[in-house]
């Protein structure tokens, strides 16, 4: 084959695997989770932390919920994190589930909204700070894809 076809098709073929590789930045969004781990063993209160680069006027979530749940679609959202804009770290404590969920794996989420869907967010989460009524939602449109793990519960203690 041609070295010059070749050196061609190496090219395209590495910008396509460079823009595969990056992260979901078209909108301005980056995630990380640094912690909790992927798959590591938590009890009832965590604290999901990581690092973020948003759009500008734009809201950090995180949301929880039973593994078992997910085919309902249906989160529980934890609170907002707010991203220092010297460090660009969040934190944010979530309380996974109750006693009989000891042993159930947890998907947690962490998704980026607009204003109009953070306000939805903040009055569902008042509301039930105020009825402690907790209630499952359907997850509003985020401004880019969420970024995804998996923890397992294997304890209702209080860190």
């Amino acid at each position: 084959m041609n070295p010059k076809i070749l050196l061609v098709i190496l090219a395209a073929l590495l910008a396509i695997a460079a823009q595969a590789a990056a992260p979901d930045d078209a909108a301005g969004c980056v995630i990380r989770i640094d912690e909790p781990s992927d798959e590591q063993e938590v009890g009832f209160t965590i604290y999901v932390q990581g690092t973020a680069a948003l759009p500008p006027d734009s809201h950090l979530w995180v949301f929880a919920r039973p593994e078992s749940h997910h085919t309902l679609g249906k989160w529980w959202p934890q609170d907002e994190g707010r991203v220092n804009a010297e460090n660009h770290r969040w934190r944010v404590r979530a309380r996974l589930g109750s006693p009989a969920n000891v042993g159930e794996y947890f998907e947690l989420a962490v998704a980026v909204f607009e204003e109009k869907e953070h306000q939805i967010l903040r009055a569902s989460l008042i509301q039930a700070e105020a009825t402690r009524i907790y209630d499952s939602i359907d997850m509003p449109a985020a401004v880019c894809p969420p970024v995804t793990i998996t923890v397992r519960k294997t304890s209702h203690l209080e860190p």
